[in-house]
């Protein structure tokens, strides 16, 4: 059987990583993965990480909202108000007990 443990830690100086715990025997075996956060990851601390502008998140959302809607199927998807009133009122008045 595998027991798991997880754990928050600081990393310290010289990338050391310190871990207790009452459920860890002296002397047993364990297999240790470290998964560090995105600003880990990237070389950076929390500090120097900054928020895009409102400007850049402006600039962002007009950029996604391109993609909206320029998808065509080549056939209609029932995403038309009468279609979605016909599909709830069939749902709400299934009971599932097939």
């Amino acid at each position: 059987m595998v027991a798991a443990l997880k754990k928050t830690v600081t990393i310290q100086p010289g990338g050391r990583i310190e871990i207790s715990s009452p459920k860890l025997r002296a002397g047993a075996k364990a297999e240790v993965i470290v998964i560090l956060n995105e600003q880990q990851r990237e070389g950076r601390s929390a500090k120097q990480c900054v928020r895009p502008s409102k400007e850049a998140l402006r600039k962002a959302g007009r950029e996604f909202e391109r993609f909206i809607g320029a998808a065509s199927l080549g056939h209609p998807t029932g995403a038309d108000n009468e279609s979605i009133d016909a599909d709830l009122a069939r749902e709400y008045g299934n009971t599932h007990e097939d």
